[in-house]
């Protein structure tokens, strides 16, 4: 995490998503600029909570870590997403963890001026209880997903969220992630996945590389996703 000074930069993210409008109060010379480089954890199973922050620019997975050691994928971030509402609340260390797939930028403000002046502005509050019952319903629809989706169609949609690019015949999209680091964020064996995997390359969907899997048709995937993660 990398804190940088753009005022324009800044200035465009308010205006873009409204931030200020979610308080009762000028803040801005609270409001902080965050960049995190691609990779990177926004936030760490365990950390303890210092920026209430506004997702404001990439891409992001969110996952557990379960007492076995292995992981299991929550959801995916994307613009405009709040990270620190629920430890906001229970004063806990960081339970998930959110790691960039893109390089990311991020509004933050010091959770002691969070906890200190904004947890009586109503305006604030509003918006927390309903961005708290937008995730309790995705977190809802994407444990249902885990638990009763075929995993060609788990593994479609999670290649197609980590897509980056526009698809081009021209310019392929190349996935790096590890079949094991898959493997545990879909809740499957590696051999199953892998057969998986295999069968996507032998319908030409993915073409195998020496650093990872070219996607070759992008079209079935789309169709499989169907928008599954969100």
């Amino acid at each position: 995490m990398k804190q940088i000074h753009d005022p324009n930069r800044l200035n465009m993210y308010l205006k873009k998503f409204k931030i200020k409008d979610f308080f009762d109060n000028d803040i801005s010379d609270q409001l902080r600029l965050f960049k995190f480089d691609r990779g990177e954890y926004l936030y760490s199973d365990g950390d303890y909570l210092n920026y209430f922050m506004f997702y404001v620019e990439g891409k992001a997975k969110v996952f557990s870590r379960l007492s076995n050691g292995k992981s299991l994928l929550l959801s995916f971030y994307q613009p405009l997403e709040i990270l620190g509402d629920i430890e906001l609340f229970n004063d806990e260390h960081v339970t998930v963890n959110v790691k960039t797939i893109t390089e990311s930028y991020c509004v933050g403000i010091h959770i002691d001026y969070v906890r200190q002046y904004l947890t009586e502005d109503n305006k604030f509050l509003r918006f927390l209880c309903q961005g708290l019952g937008n995730k309790l319903n995705r977190c809802s629809n994407n444990s249902a997903i885990n638990l009763l989706y075929p995993l060609e169609n788990r593994l479609a949609s999670y290649i197609v969220a980590i897509d980056t690019k526009d698809f081009s015949e021209s310019n392929n999209l190349t996935f790096y992630d590890s079949l094991t680091e898959i493997s545990e964020l879909l809740g499957t064996s590696y051999r199953h996945l892998h057969r998986t995997v295999n069968n996507f390359v032998d319908k030409g969907i993915l073409e195998k590389s020496k650093s990872g899997y070219i996607i070759i048709d992008k079209k079935p995937l789309d169709k499989m996703a169907n928008d599954l993660y969100s």
